[in-house]
C-alpha cells in the first residue's frame, strides 16, 4: 500500500482551475466508479479522514493513529491493517521532512 493510493482533491481548487465543462464532468467519472464498484461487490460511499500534514497538528493525529492500530489486539494479523500503519508511519516520514526546516546549502 503506498501513499499514492489515493487522491485527494480540493473543492476549492476544482471550482477555480477547472473550466465549467470539467467541473461538469466529476459527478460522472464519480458515478461511473461507484456503479463499477457496486458491480464488483465492492463497499460504496467510502468515509476518509485525511490530514494535511502541513497543519501543526497533522503529525500527532497521524502518531496517534498508529499507536491505536499498532496496539489493538482484534488487527495483529490482519494484513491489511498493517500494510496501512506501514503506509501511515512512512507519510509520517515524509511529512516530518517536508515540514522540517530547511537546511542550509
Amino acid at each position: 500500500m503506498g501513499v499514492d493510493k489515493y487522491v485527494v482533491l480540493r473543492t476549492e481548487d476544482l471550482r477555480q482551475y477547472l473550466s465549467p465543462e470539467w467541473q461538469a464532468a466529476i459527478p460522472q467519472l464519480l458515478s461511473a466508479i461507484e456503479e463499477g464498484r457496486k458491480r464488483d461487490h465492492k463497499t460504496t460511499n467510502l468515509v476518509f479522514f485525511v490530514l494535511n500534514m502541513t497543519d501543526p497538528f497533522a503529525q500527532e493525529a497521524l502518531k496517534a493513529y498508529i499507536r491505536a492500530a499498532a496496539s489493538d489486539p482484534r488487527v495483529v494479523d490482519n494484513l491489511a491493517v498493517q500494510a496501512a500503519i506501514m503506509a501511515a508511519r512512512d507519510v509520517l516520514t515524509v511529512g516530518s521532512l517536508r515540514s522540517a526546516p530547511k537546511l542550509p546549502d
